[in-house]
């Protein structure tokens, strides 16, 4: 056995060295008497072989390397007690300082996926590159899952349709008649993939079939998870798509703006049946409006200057033509023989002035309104 300098040529100071022949013991390399050698670790000397065998630096090597899978599966449960949480809450903290609604982040070690609602494609673009750019994580490919809220408005004005909004890019607006899309009725509805839908698709189409159903002006509004209706009602109308609308949102999402009506005939967004030149609609409506006139309190009778409005009451709907239609329409606070009475004289009157039965629809208005009246008749295009 040789040490230091005292040893094998060539071998480090402090390092034990035994050389054993081959030929003489009849060893396999890397076998001998008094020492064992890593396989491979061997030099070539003449006709033998020299192992070099390592103490304390082979010890340490060996310790190092089992230590390896003890350190991975400390930082692995750092990360996992420690690390993540806090990383976690900091992405959270930050979406909701961006005015993220219902935020939600997942970590799979340092790759982050976050989702919520924000307000704008703007606003979600700018904040996927914000949590990018943190200390100590990344977003994951495909990890921005932030929706942009989506909203709607559909109106009708005079027979013609409009929407705008910001919608998914396979949103339908399925009420709108093909025929009555104008060119650019929707050129303020933007589409987008990363945009949620404003509502259920099938509880949506229900309320809308229902709430344009009747001909008028009005507009329903879908922001943010609350919807507005706005325009012309009846007292049934307003109950009953309020009714419906629970449908799209919760009751108490519901918000109103309507304005009501005696009847769907004092709509401005009235179309008459068969008239549709509008400046001849215009011009009977002007001319029916002044000839309105009110029973006396607890009479049915008709005294010399109503049946002089009557009267000519009758001439407009002659001229008119006998294709159109009119309604004779009675306003009553409340239901009653006299109602009846009163509808019947007016209206067998106006067979006596030459106008035919079948040109008069007869209509009972609501009188609690503001500006109907209790006994009043009106005159207008069906």
């Amino acid at each position: 056995m040789g040490f230091g300098a005292g040893g094998a040529p060539g071998v480090p100071r402090g390092m034990v060295t035994e050389t054993v022949s081959i030929r003489e013991e009849g060893l396999q390399p890397g076998r001998s008497r008094h020492v064992w050698a890593r396989k491979g670790d061997f030099d070539l000397v003449g006709g033998g072989c020299r192992w070099r065998v390592w103490g304390v630096k082979g010890l340490i090597i060996l310790a190092a390397l089992l230590l390896v899978p003890s350190m991975a599966y400390f930082q692995k449960h750092y990360f996992a007690e420690v690390l993540q949480e806090r990383l976690v809450e900091e992405v959270r903290v930050a979406l909701i300082a961006g005015g993220v609604e219902e935020p939600v982040v997942s970590l799979q070690w340092m790759d982050a996926t976050i989702g919520g609602a924000v307000v704008s494609v703007e606003k979600r673009n700018e904040l996927g590159e914000k949590i990018e750019k943190m200390d100590g994580l990344r977003l994951a490919p495909g990890g921005n899952g932030l929706l942009v809220r989506g909203w709607v408005e559909l109106g009708r004005e005079k027979g013609a349709w409009q929407a705008r909004g910001l919608v998914p890019k396979d949103f339908v607006i399925g009420v709108v008649d093909e025929s009555a899309r104008l060119e650019g009725w929707d050129a303020e509805l933007a589409r987008a993939a990363e945009v949620e839908e404003p509502a259920e698709a099938s509880g949506w189409d229900r309320f809308l079939g229902g709430y344009f159903r009747e001909a008028g002006n009005r507009k329903v509004l879908l922001h943010h998870g609350q919807l507005t209706l706005s325009g012309e009602a009846t007292r049934e109308m307003r109950k009953d798509w309020l009714a419906q609308a629970v449908a799209v949102v919760p009751k108490e999402r519901v918000r109103e703006e309507l304005e009501l009506r005696s009847s769907v005939y004092h709509f401005a967004g009235h179309v008459p049946e068969v008239l549709r030149d509008p400046v001849e609609v215009a011009r009977l409506r002007k001319e029916l409006e002044a000839l309105s006139f009110e029973f006396s309190k607890g009479s049915v009778a008709m005294d010399d200057d109503v049946l002089e409005v009557v009267s000519s009451a009758a001439g407009v709907m002659l001229e008119a033509g006998g294709k159109i239609r009119f309604v004779v329409g009675l306003g009553a606070a409340a239901e009653g023989d006299q109602v009846a009475e009163r509808m019947e004289a007016v209206v067998t009157l106006l067979g006596d002035y030459g106008v035919g039965e079948s040109q008069l629809v007869k209509a009972v208005f609501d009188a609690t309104l503001d500006g109907a009246k209790d006994g009043q008749v009106e005159f207008l295009l069906r």
